[in-house]
């Protein structure tokens, strides 16, 4: 069984920084691109020059959206904030940031809401059947 000739095609590669992305050398700084969607919208982080992550969105003309997950800690210094790590074709985000007291939770963001916790999900359903 023979193969066919297979036509390469041509790849191109587009990179980008976020704006308030650190682009200066140095630990872990810069923009990380962690998931696109069937439209072309692409998720991720970037870590600023103080060394928080916040969220953001880029459309497929190249405009940015950020954002960080309420309840994110966004001191300078301590590697927290913000990170998606994925979007899906509705535009809804998923992910994780780090609070204040250095625990991780999860988020979903959706196009028209900031952001929801799932921990606070999570204990509203709890509260619930614990009232019950």
């Amino acid at each position: 069984m023979g193969l066919g000739s297979v036509s390469a095609q041509e790849s191109k590669t587009i990179t980008f920084d976020t704006p308030g992305a650190d682009t200066k050398p140095g630990d872990y700084n810069g923009t990380y691109s962690s998931s696109i969607n069937a439209r072309g919208v692409i998720a991720g982080s970037n870590q600023d020059a103080s060394g928080t992550c916040h969220g953001f969105l880029r459309s497929p003309d190249g405009e940015f959206t950020t954002f960080d997950a309420a309840g994110a800690d966004l001191t300078p210094g301590g590697y927290n904030g913000t990170s998606p790590s994925s979007v899906n074709d509705r535009g809804v985000i998923a992910g994780w940031y780090t609070d204040a007291s250095r625990f991780n939770h999860g988020f979903l963001r959706s196009p028209t809401e900031i952001s929801n916790h799932l921990t606070s999900l999570a204990q509203a359903v709890t509260d619930h059947f614990r009232l019950r």
